[in-house]
């Protein structure tokens, strides 16, 4: 099975906020003037990474959902879909905006392998709980390195706050 490359660390980064009944990713109606402040290669290599992590994390998001063996878990997976909707949303106005949607990026830090993907597909039980949280730590890991990168380097005020908000949501769902 082909699999987006996207990441898990942003399922597990959106879940327990979203239990919490909060989030720190900025909410989709941050204004357009925002969104056209000056950018640089770090704003739009931040962006474009994002969008590769939580595209993975939506898919993996889908097989929890699928595998799901409660109702917490179900309303978890749900939740992380649609938080990683609403940050792709966020992506990939930004990418418009700043007209690059053409540029290339190297894979994300973070981002699952392909082999490691269809292992998660086909585990079942304890085996793909295990699974699923050494995935959630690998793209969590990520997450925090692009979004550490983004509040070095960065220059646009909003891929800003999306990344504080990714560091926010990140450490607080993954346990230490």
């Amino acid at each position: 099975m082909k699999w987006v490359a996207v990441s898990f660390a942003a399922v597990m980064a959106l879940t327990l906020p979203a239990a919490c009944g909060e989030s720190s990713t900025p909410s989709a109606t941050s204004t357009a003037s925002s969104d056209q402040e000056a950018h640089n290669s770090e704003d739009v290599l931040f962006v474009l990474q994002l969008m590769q992590l939580s595209e993975q994390a939506m898919a993996i998001s889908n097989v929890a959902l699928a595998k799901a063996s409660s109702d917490a878990e179900y309303a978890d997976a749900r939740e992380a879909i649609r938080l990683n909707e609403e940050r792709m949303t966020q992506a990939r106005r930004l990418i418009v905006t700043w007209n690059a949607g053409d540029t290339e990026v190297p894979d994300a830090p973070g981002l699952l392998p392909e082999a490691q993907l269809d292992e998660l597909l086909v585990a079942t039980g304890p085996d793909f709980k295990t699974k699923l949280a050494s995935a959630a730590e690998t793209l969590s890991s990520g997450l925090s390195t692009i979004s550490g990168q983004e509040l070095r380097a960065g220059q646009n005020a909003l891929a800003k706050r999306l990344a504080s908000g990714v560091l926010v949501d990140t450490h607080a769902a993954v346990p230490s």
